[in-house]
């Protein structure tokens, strides 16, 4: 498994994780035995949740993103091969923010 494949796993995992909280949220609102409190209390325990894997999914396609371009452009440039041989080299020759402004 490439690295890029290993980012859109994890961003899929978290999508899908996102998925069954927002599930969760509409079990909670039809919950009777609940409180308003409770409710209240437990929806902001899962909109934090919620946000958190949103900020996880984004940084995985993020990291993906970046990983497929540095490795592009080594290819275009024609470096050595043990560059796009060591997925590790490469994101630790390119800095994260190197293509971001």
């Amino acid at each position: 498994m490439t690295t890029v494949e290993t980012y859109e796993k994890q961003a899929k995992a978290a999508l899908e994780e996102r998925a069954q909280l927002i599930a969760d949220l509409r079990t909670v609102e039809a919950d009777s035995r609940m409180t308003a409190a409770e409710k209240r209390e437990r929806d902001e325990n899962i909109d934090r949740d919620v946000m958190r894997l949103e900020a996880e999914a984004r940084d995985a396609v993020e990291r993906g993103e970046r990983e497929a371009e540095v490795r592009s452009l080594l290819k275009r440039s024609g470096a050595p091969g043990f560059l796009t041989a060591h997925p590790s080299w490469t994101t630790r020759t390119v800095g994260a923010d190197s293509y971001r402004p």
